[in-house]
């Protein structure tokens, strides 16, 4: 399945996050919903793009759950 991602349009990709398994699709998505501050979302899309360090980065900042980024620096790192 080939999805055509054009700049600005990642909110209807959203829904096929469980389908897209390039991490660098993954991460463009994650940031996109970063900067759009819908954290949850780009949480989802940092964990199935394995970029910890950003996932970590995002619950501590935003998210504001420590624990859980420290479950993930220890599991994970």
């Amino acid at each position: 399945m080939s999805i055509y991602i054009q700049i600005g349009k990642f909110e209807l990709v959203t829904p096929f996050i469980d389908q897209i398994t390039s991490p660098a699709i993954l991460v463009m998505i994650a940031k996109s919903r970063e900067a759009e501050k819908k954290y949850k979302e780009a949480e989802k899309a940092y964990e199935r793009a394995n970029d910890f360090e950003n996932l970590i980065r995002l619950n501590l900042e935003n998210l504001d759950n420590p624990q859980k980024a420290k479950h993930i620096f220890r599991s994970k790192c």
